[in-house]
């Protein structure tokens, strides 16, 4: 396989986190692309922490597509105890 990566956002820390990749998959013996998906990444920052608000995923393979789009809200950090 093969991973492109197309967008990142920057932290704060300096840190890359994905926001656009795309990833291909390979036959071997052929040489022909088998599929090919495309993520999408969204993030918030809570405290010092950078957590997923959105994941979607476009997916390619023979004759279908498949798209799945998560969401997440209400990020709270909770204390040890």
């Amino acid at each position: 396989f093969t991973i492109s990566v197309l967008d990142v956002h920057l932290n704060p820390e300096g840190k890359y986190l994905p926001t656009t990749f795309n990833v291909t998959y390979w036959d071997r013996a052929s040489g022909k692309m088998k599929a090919s998906e495309t993520h999408l990444n969204e993030w918030v920052r809570v405290g010092a922490f950078d957590l997923p608000t959105r994941f979607i995923l476009l997916r390619a393979e023979d004759e279908k597509r498949e798209i799945l789009d998560m969401e997440f809200s209400n990020h709270k950090l909770t204390e040890e105890k």
